[in-house]
């Protein structure tokens, strides 16, 4: 491992060191584009410091982290919609050979509904966090959408998850969001 001290490459050392001083002070995405403009200025100082370490890129994965939601509410993001949808809905992600989508997708199917009862015990009574709307109430609502177009017998089968999804459908915010 090289000493940072001692590297030869000054500006990628001062790009990749942790910045105490912009604790809570980095800049809020507010935006589609501040985040792909945050997530690169990220991902060029990961690539910085694989280079000052001699790692290769490709072994180093960017993991969500956040202050104000929990691991599995984090995890439900990656999981459902990352891993078990994108099987299901996009199997040529994992594999180059095509006899291998149909295993991929039954075994997403099975992910997904997992996700679906878990949600289904896990919900809260009004709200998926809390006493009010958010962001993961209507992100479970797209996941209940794609459930119900993709055959899941949503409503036979989750009925908590039901009648919280129309709930959510129905939320003002919502209502207005959808309606732009």
């Amino acid at each position: 491992m090289k000493n940072i001290e001692n590297s030869t490459e000054p500006s990628a050392i001062a790009d990749t060191q942790p910045r105490h001083e912009m604790h809570n002070r980095w800049p809020r995405a507010e935006s589609v584009q501040d985040f792909i403009d945050n997530l690169a200025a990220v991902q060029s100082r990961i690539d910085a410091a694989c280079l000052r370490a001699g790692r290769s890129t490709s072994d180093v994965r960017l993991l969500p982290v956040s202050k104000t939601m929990d691991e599995k509410h984090i995890r439900l993001s990656g999981e459902v919609h990352g891993q078990a949808f994108g099987g299901l809905l996009r199997p040529e992600r994992f594999t180059h050979h095509p006899e291998q989508y149909e295993p991929i997708q039954l075994k997403s199917r099975e992910r997904i509904s997992d996700a679906f009862k878990t949600i289904e015990v896990k919900l809260g009574k009004n709200f998926a966090v809390g006493k009010s709307l958010t962001v993961v109430d209507p992100y479970l609502l797209v996941f209940f959408n794609w459930g119900k177009g993709l055959n899941f017998n949503m409503e036979g089968n989750y009925p908590h998850y039901s009648a919280f999804s129309q709930s959510i459908a129905d939320h003002p915010s919502v209502v207005k969001a959808m309606h732009r």
